[in-house]
């Protein structure tokens, strides 16, 4: 998860666009100021028990207006207009996942391990080899967000689909007691 979030982060998005990691538990009080002006927030680690605070995330993941505060400075209104992409070891709970945030999630299991695997490269080779073609993979990654924009959303495969219906259930009381 790490190497792939780091791929995102270094070949497509680049360190001025990039918030470093700006978990969920952070976008209130001073974390959501470190948002403004960025593409993506990549975050790699999250508590595993943690119950995810909805109403915040919301508002950050639809674009709302959210009021943030700066150290000693005054506090302003942000539009955050950025991506966040988290790559968990185990899927969160979150308070709430109404049709609004559930509509914005695109949940993507990775069930294999490249521990044992006899030709695993390490990240910094998969990074230099992928580094030639990183204008290709941009323009790859425009025309693709070109034709999404035109079909009007994400196609979900039946694993994603899965895969989000395991938050939604993990993050229903009466769901979560009964598994």
């Amino acid at each position: 998860k790490t190497v792939l979030a780091e791929i995102v982060a270094q070949l497509l998005v680049g360190d001025a666009n990039l918030v470093a990691s700006l978990p969920p538990s952070q976008f209130g009080g001073f974390g959501a100021s470190t948002l403004d002006g960025k593409l993506l927030n990549v975050v790699t680690e999250l508590p595993e028990s943690k119950v995810l605070q909805s109403d915040r995330m919301k508002a950050i993941v639809s674009g709302d207006p959210i009021f943030v505060d700066v150290k000693y400075r005054e506090g302003y209104t942000l539009r955050p207009i950025c991506a966040n992409l988290l790559c968990v070891n185990s899927i969160p709970q979150m308070s709430d996942v109404s049709g609004g945030l559930k509509r914005r999630l695109l949940v993507q299991d990775f069930n294999r391990s490249f521990l044992e695997d006899a030709e695993r490269r390490t990240k910094d080779e998969i990074m230099n080899e992928l580094r030639g073609f990183a204008m290709a993979i941009r323009v790859r990654c425009l025309h693709a967000a070109g034709e999404l924009r035109a079909d009007g959303d994400f196609p979900v495969s039946q694993e994603q689909a899965r895969a989000l219906g395991t938050i939604v259930r993990r993050s229903s009381t009466p769901d979560a007691f009964i598994e």
